[in-house]
């Protein structure tokens, strides 16, 4: 162990032999913790695949006030949805606990973390709720690894198509280093979109800058969605890397793919006079 300070002060307390003594037990005592086997550490695990479960959940036939504990405040807007989570249970628990302060809501006040509701309240003009109730068909793109140097591009030419899920896969996310430690990495990248062609000339739109970053040593998976606009006759969307890839993939294992899409068709239900509430949930 390194030397205290309290060692030392009593070190310099000392005279002649008893303070040569003294300091060659220390230097003797640091010597034999340098010449000591170190043990390496590991970083934790700390990532697990995310994917989102969605479900419609009918609260009664005809039209309704709202949720008790979002009174006061205008619907549709992030606070109302946010105080409903006190009046939502999962599993017979609140989402958001009862006691949180709606104006200083804190991530311990969530029984449930990644949720998200849109309600509609029964009327007969409701609009409907974008991303529920979808029509979807995977598409294997082959595992396609992407490199800095190559970004990933995949052509939409169905115009039903309304959308896609982005589905990656991270075989593995961690870092050797030469004293046998096993780190965490990272790698960042870009989602971007382009229409009728444009990608081809550059005319790309970036729609999300994503960075993960932990550890693990098992596959990890984690889904984008992507929603376009309208008035297309094929749509180009491009993963970019941002991070240099591994130079010592041995080292350094931080590679990712681009898995598969899920095309997304909205069926836009409106379901007139019934209020219902779509719900998200990290699954």
């Amino acid at each position: 162990m390194p030397v205290s300070p309290a060692e030392l002060e009593y070190a310099y307390a000392l005279r002649g032999p008893d303070q040569q003594n003294y300091v060659a037990l220390l230097q003797r005592r640091e010597q034999e913790e340098a010449n000591r086997p170190r043990t390496p550490t590991r970083t934790a695990d700390s990532l697990a695949s995310t994917q989102y479960a969605t479900f419609l959940d009918l609260l009664s036939e005809g039209e309704i006030e709202g949720f008790p504990s979002a009174v006061g405040l205008t619907k549709g807007t992030t606070a109302y949805n946010i105080a409903a989570l006190k009046d939502i249970y999962l599993n017979k628990t609140p989402i958001l606990r009862a006691s949180a302060d709606l104006n200083n809501v804190q991530p311990v006040d969530y029984s449930f973390q990644n949720v998200t509701i849109e309600p509609r309240y029964g009327t007969q003009a409701q609009t409907y709720i974008q991303g529920y109730g979808d029509i979807s068909e995977p598409v294997n793109v082959q595992s396609t690894p992407v490199l800095q140097a190559t970004p990933v591009i995949r052509t939409i030419s169905d115009t039903n198509v309304n959308g896609i899920v982005i589905t990656i896969t991270v075989p593995a996310l961690q870092e050797f280093n030469t004293q046998g430690d096993i780190l965490g990495a990272s790698f960042s990248f870009t989602i971007a979109v382009a229409y009728n062609g444009g990608g081809h000339n550059g005319a790309y739109t970036t729609v999300a800058t994503e960075i993960i970053s932990g550890r693990t040593a098992d596959s990890y998976q984690r889904d984008y969605r992507v929603d376009f606009a309208t008035g297309w006759t094929s749509v180009n969307v491009k993963i970019t890397r941002l991070t240099a890839d591994s130079a010592d993939p041995a080292t350094l294992v931080n590679a990712f793919q681009w898995t598969y899409y899920q095309e997304i068709t909205y069926q836009k239900l409106t379901y007139p006079n019934s209020a219902i509430v779509a719900i998200k949930f990290d699954a």
